[in-house]
């Protein structure tokens, strides 16, 4: 996920600096629209126990996907090479994302909640990948040493999925055992919530191109430094009781971050990224409280 989060921010800058405003509109959207089809498609397949050769097939995709982005990074690239690019990072780490948090779910409990543990696994890899990745963009002018840090993806190869028939209680079938789709039998409020929270961080790749003003040093350390708030936030979260309320007041804080943006950057993007990743979190954790018993 590190290799793909840092690669993922320089294929939107790539399609802001080197194409167009337009082509890096399509580039967020086609990473958008496979993020959210993937997941639809996964809890399908999930349900039937057949997910594992579409993780190894994912592995093998997003490697070859980041690769070629640190690849046309340097030789240059179209439109469309960057938004089938696209199209390909948004489906591996929607499908990643999406197996990851019945995985923790499913474990013995840790020291750690399980929201603590699903956010901080994904910002500690995001603060490697904005600073290990992005350091390799700028220190070297040649696209084989990040080529060769993309293919850390090739890990996912050895993720399994969680047995389900082993977890759920006795008096309770698995989620789809009786035919029934897990989306049928959710309250509609929290997945319209998780899906408005949802947009935000599309909008945090376009902040981050504008605040570099055309310095991809500024953009590396800004986007490490969201990353770090992030890491900060979730390990916070250990102490914050979930509720709605938690989560609104994550979203004033996320307000007065964007103004931040005026003063300073860097200290702005720490604090947009540790409110980010509080409100997100916690809106999972609704959501996932709000499923039927055995499906969450």
């Amino acid at each position: 996920m590190a290799a793909s989060h840092g690669l993922n921010i320089f294929l939107v800058w790539l399609a802001f600096t080197q194409q167009s405003h337009v082509a890096a509109a399509w580039v967020l959207v086609a990473r958008a629209l496979s993020a959210l089809a993937v997941p639809m498609m996964v809890g399908h397949l999930h349900d039937r126990g057949s997910i594992a050769p579409w993780l190894k097939a994912a592995a093998v995709v997003e490697a070859a996907a980041a690769a070629s982005i640190a690849w046309f990074g340097w030789s240059g690239a179209s439109s469309t090479t960057m938004v089938m690019l696209s199209l390909m990072l948004g489906a591996t780490s929607g499908l990643f994302d999406t197996l990851v948090h019945p995985m923790v779910l499913s474990a013995r409990p840790g020291r750690l909640r399980p929201h603590v543990l699903v956010g901080l696994s994904f910002d500690v890899a995001k603060v490697i990948g904005s600073s290990l990745v992005l350091l390799l963009l700028v220190a070297w002018d040649s696209p084989w040493p990040v080529m060769a840090v993309s293919l850390l993806a090739l890990v996912g190869w050895t993720l399994r999925p969680v047995d389900t028939e082993t977890t759920p209680s006795s008096d309770v079938p698995p989620p789809g055992a009786d035919g029934r789709s897990v989306w049928a039998d959710m309250p509609r409020a929290p997945v319209v919530a998780l899906m408005v929270v949802a947009l935000l961080p599309g909008q945090l790749n376009v902040l981050n191109v504008l605040v570099a003003d055309g310095s991809f040093r500024l953009y590396a350390v800004v986007a490490t430094a969201f990353a770090v708030g992030a890491v900060v936030s979730n390990l916070s979260l250990q102490r914050i009781r979930v509720s709605a309320n938690a989560v609104s007041l994550e979203y004033v804080r996320l307000s007065v971050a964007m103004l931040l943006t005026l003063v300073s950057p860097v200290v702005a993007f720490f604090a947009y990224g540790a409110s980010m990743a509080g409100y997100f979190q916690m809106t999972r954790v609704i959501v996932v409280e709000a499923g039927p018993p055995g499906s969450q």
